[in-house]
């Protein structure tokens, strides 16, 4: 899974277009932000003893590095298909 280079602002265009929201921000102050997908999302998704949200950092636009960790995640998340809606929407 190597060669997938898109930004971070990219990968919250994709997130938000295939049905994942931002968390409601808490009290504390977090360096990552955390998308959650919606409850029809959620239906589809077959989770066991994962988390059910994606955590992208706080970091600007030039050192975002983690393609293929959000790639992982989705992929645990909801299969082939979800990834290839993430792609799709980039």
């Amino acid at each position: 899974m190597t060669g997938y280079n898109f930004s971070k602002k990219d990968c919250l265009k994709s997130l938000l277009a295939i049905g994942f929201q931002e968390q409601v921000k808490n009290k504390r102050r977090s360096p990552h932000k955390k998308y959650r997908p919606t409850e029809s999302l959620l239906k589809n998704i077959d989770i066991q003893g994962q988390r059910p949200f994606i955590m992208i950092p706080n970091c600007s636009e030039k050192k975002f590095f983690l393609q293929n960790a959000v790639i992982s995640q989705l992929k645990v998340l909801g299969g082939s298909k979800l990834v290839d809606e993430f792609l799709k929407h980039l």
